[in-house]
């Protein structure tokens, strides 16, 4: 139940947040997590064959 409470409080806070700032803030965690996104694929893309080659490599070995 606390951990509703919290939710509650933090969805609340948010709201208060984007409404006293004009949406700068929602603006901005709309940034961070497009940033996220783009660190993680070209992660996926750069790290991707190397890592399944070495899984493969493991595998082959048992």
């Amino acid at each position: 139940m606390t951990s509703v409470r919290q939710l509650s409080g933090l969805c609340s806070t948010l709201a208060a947040e984007v409404r006293r700032d004009g949406g700068r803030v929602l603006v901005e965690y709309g940034l961070v997590l497009a940033g996220v996104a783009v660190v993680g694929a070209l992660s996926v893309r750069v790290l991707g064959s190397p890592v399944s080659n070495l899984v493969m490599t493991l595998l082959g070995s048992y």
